[in-house]
């Protein structure tokens, strides 16, 4: 869904990669922004992240990369 268009505001929610409940840490590298429906299935489905890939692995074998602005891409970032 097109928030913006919509609403005229813009709607994303943010997901610890690495839940702090199993001692992920609330950093900025185990962040990453997520539209709601997004957020959802990745608890729901229990998805894994591919820190390599920079991609989420889904149970079904659907696999979803993310889409980075340029100057986040560089693996330093996700080291």
């Amino acid at each position: 869904m097109n928030f913006r268009a919509k609403y005229d505001e813009p709607f994303a929610e943010t997901h610890h990669i690495n839940p702090l409940s199993d001692g992920g840490l609330d950093i900025s590298k185990n962040i990453i922004v997520t539209c709601p429906n997004h957020h959802r299935i990745i608890h729901k489905t229990d998805a894994q992240f591919d820190y390599e890939r920079l991609l989420y692995k889904y149970p079904n074998g659907l696999e979803e990369r993310l889409i980075l602005a340029d100057h986040l891409e560089h693996k330093s970032f996700w080291v």
